[in-house]
């Protein structure tokens, strides 16, 4: 799928089908000269190149293209996301420890049975260990039902267009400790 726009056809290649504006097979008429290879962020990054110099739009190290932005200049956006990111996952991390609370991340494609298998679980475990559940879904609130019908507390989290909860969701969304605790 192209991250730009989010078409299906930006990573989809049918011969002789080339006029898509965003085709990642679309051959540029012109061959411009080789770019260097450039230290970003301590990381070394090396442009391809096809043997006949042809330009492809979101083949460079950002792996997309927006107009008016540098492969290079997406790809310190993005380290500087993610390294917010993970700051923010360190403390959680920090603060589920200094609780003694085991906390798993459950990630796999729509439909292939999370919520089934959580909920299993939570049933057998209802009683025996204290449990609770940080639900992230990009509208609805029927995982969340279907946790909170086993006994098990669950938080539902709403993304929108997103297709994960982050740090900062997961960091406003954990109960916070209760007083002197």
């Amino acid at each position: 799928m192209c991250s730009t726009c989010g078409c299906a056809e930006g990573n989809l290649y049918i011969e002789g089908d080339e006029h898509h504006p965003h085709s990642a097979f679309r051959s540029a008429p012109f061959s411009p000269a080789p770019r260097p290879s450039a230290a970003l962020t301590g990381i070394t990054f090396a442009p391809q190149r096809s043997a006949a110099g042809d330009l492809h739009y979101g083949h460079g190290e950002a792996g997309t293209h927006a107009p008016g932005i540098s492969q290079r200049q997406m790809l310190e956006v993005e380290i500087n996301v993610l390294d917010k990111n993970n700051q923010i996952a360190a403390r959680n991390r920090a603060r589920f420890a200094a609780r003694k609370q085991l906390v798993l991340n459950l990630v796999s494609s729509p439909g292939s049975g999370k919520t089934t298998l959580l909920t299993e679980t939570l049933k057998r475990l209802n009683g025996r260990v204290s449990c609770a559940v940080i639900e992230g879904d990009q509208q609805t609130v029927n995982d969340a039902a279907r946790i909170r019908e086993t006994g098990t507390p669950a938080i539902q989290v709403n993304t929108g267009k997103g297709c994960h909860l982050d740090a900062q969701m997961i960091a406003d969304a954990a109960p916070a400790p209760a007083a002197g605790g």
